[in-house]
């Protein structure tokens, strides 16, 4: 799917438990009070945040922790190419399984791969953060919002596997 907007926005829950997902293009990839990933593979392209776990009550750029706002990771397969956050959450997050990777534009004016208002649990996760520019996600043609260059080099998350 390829949105001007948000890939998907719900006001409630955006839940992807099997299958597959891919946003190519889109300004916020994945928007609602809970994203939970339990599987599958998740493919997001956003010239924004990519992942955005928001109950709408705060101000963008603020660090107030929204209540009953969750971004929560157990498994599957996720990818981010942003233009700002990667994955942001304005209450807690967490990884506890799966494999996270993130490429984020944080010099274009996001805070980087987590931003992250409340609790976040990440065990065993390793996180090796960079910016690349918003028009060489992976070293390659396009950017944030537009193709994909390649595969995002910032982070990877993985369960229990260090690189």
């Amino acid at each position: 799917m390829t949105a001007g907007s948000d890939g998907a926005d719900a006001v409630g829950a955006v839940y992807v438990v099997d299958g597959e997902l891919d946003v190519p293009a889109s300004e916020e990839g994945l928007e609602a009070m809970l994203i939970r990933i339990t599987g599958g593979s998740v493919s997001i392209t956003a010239s924004d945040d990519g992942l955005n776990a928001t109950a709408g009550t705060a101000d963008g750029g603020t660090e107030q922790v929204e209540d009953g706002v969750l971004l929560d990771v157990t498994g599957g397969t996720v990818q981010v190419w942003a233009g700002s956050d990667g994955i942001d959450s304005n209450g807690q997050a967490s990884i506890t399984g799966g494999t996270v990777v993130v490429s984020s534009a944080a010099a274009m004016g996001g805070n980087g791969v987590f931003d992250v208002n409340g609790a976040f649990e990440s065990p065993g996760v390793v996180a090796l953060t960079s910016a690349v520019s918003a028009g060489e996600p992976g070293g390659g043609s396009g950017g944030p919002g537009g193709e994909r260059g390649g595969p995002p080099p910032s982070v990877e998350a993985s369960q229990g596997t260090q690189s």
